[in-house]
């Protein structure tokens, strides 16, 4: 019997793999209120700022937004827990605030607010005063949120490391590729002129 002939199965072509336009990681767990939709526009934005065109890239990029993000919260809670802390020195609640008109003025800050600064004044405090008490009263609050901030600006740092260190590599490993190349025809000239050279 004639023996069969299958064809030969020719090896594929490995590509690089990279992310796809709808690649978005997985959003971490927020906090009540914050919102999914906010965190994944920036996301994409800082993707798109950072050329995220592969899927390590994307992973990097998320992992430092992710980082951006909590920051900023963490910046937004020590900022809470000072004016929190104002409406407390300054005895603030639904009761006596008119309807939440003080309040609403000590979060923006707002010391030109007569009402504001009557009431401060009431209190025995002037706007610097109230603020440096605040903070003196809020410090082991704060300094629990420095820590995490800590934390999460070392991670950040490591990461943008990260990030610029692996969109490198390829320069790097060309370079390295060019350095090998010379080295080579270094070695090859020196070959030939040690061949050429008359005996005694």
């Amino acid at each position: 019997m004639p023996a069969s002939t299958s064809p030969k199965p020719t090896p594929s072509r490995s590509t690089p793999v990279t992310a796809p336009p709808s690649f978005v990681p997985e959003c971490p767990p927020l906090m009540p209120g914050q919102s999914v939709q906010q965190y994944t526009q920036g996301l994409a934005a800082l993707r798109a700022e950072l050329g995220a065109d592969t899927t390590m890239k994307a992973h990097l990029a998320s992992k430092i937004y992710e980082c951006l993000w909590w920051l900023n919260c963490y910046d937004e809670a020590k900022k809470a827990q000072v004016l929190e802390r104002m409406k407390v020195i300054l005895g603030l609640s639904s009761m006596f605030d008119h309807g939440g008109r003080l309040s609403s003025r000590l979060i923006a800050m707002d010391w030109g607010d007569e009402r504001l600064l009557a009431k401060i004044a009431a209190e025995g405090h002037t706007p610097d005063s109230l603020y440096a008490l605040a903070v003196a009263t809020s410090k082991d609050k704060l300094l629990v949120l420095e820590q995490l901030s800590a934390i999460r600006t070392k991670s950040l740092q490591q990461l943008q490391s990260t990030y610029e260190a692996y969109i490198k590599r390829p320069v790097l490993l060309e370079i390295l590729r060019l350095e090998r190349d010379k080295l080579a025809r270094s070695l090859t000239a020196i070959d030939v002129t040690a061949a050429t050279i008359p005996t005694a």
